[in-house]
């Protein structure tokens, strides 16, 4: 029972991962990589080996990987919700220093502002908790700081933009990373 649930920690992550690289290299059109992006692929890559060697060489509560795996999945729902609402917005990828051309607030952008950095928080966070390990505690807070730090940027770029007043209309209504239980009025 323990290689099926592994099997299938490993089989969403892969699959939740490789949505994501093709986010990079087909969704996103930034004209080159920032070097902060970079850092954040280096991030992925060795929390990727972390989580995929764990996740075979130690034996998890099922309860735990299944819990993790669901969280995985509504971070891929998430996710894909986000490049529909999208498709057209020609996004950039985190930490470009370029102003945004267009302000998204259908799908999933209705209730967070970063939709995509929610998905990758969720995905992070659902594979740390399949694994179940305490070496794995460390990785959601890090990609949390890396991701905050991303969508800062984003938010400032908007601020300084022909946007900042409609998106500081849209700042106020709409969740940051999570939705807001009760909508700030002005």
């Amino acid at each position: 029972m323990q290689f099926l649930i592994d099997f299938i920690v490993t089989a969403v992550s892969i699959f939740v991962l490789l949505a994501n690289l093709w986010a990079v290299r087909r969704h996103f059109s930034s004209p080159k990589t920032p070097p902060q992006a970079a850092l954040l692929m280096v991030a992925i890559v060795l929390s990727s080996v972390l989580l995929f060697i764990l996740t075979w060489a130690v034996e998890q509560p099922p309860a735990a990987q299944l819990c993790g795996v669901a969280v995985e999945l509504f971070s891929a729902y998430l996710f894909g919700a986000a490049v529909i609402a999208s498709r057209t917005a020609r996004l950039r990828f985190a930490f470009d220093p370029a102003q945004p051309h267009g302000l998204l607030q259908s799908g999933p952008y209705r209730f967070v502002r970063h939709p995509f950095y929610t998905s990758y928080l969720l995905l992070w966070t659902g594979w740390s908790i399949a694994v179940w390990s305490p070496f794995t505690i460390i990785v959601p807070p890090v990609f949390l700081i890396i991701y905050w730090r991303a969508a800062r940027m984003e938010e400032r770029n908007f601020a300084a933009s022909a946007l900042s007043e409609p998106y500081e209309e849209y700042r106020k209504r709409v969740g940051f990373f999570f939705p807001r239980l009760l909508s700030r009025r002005s």
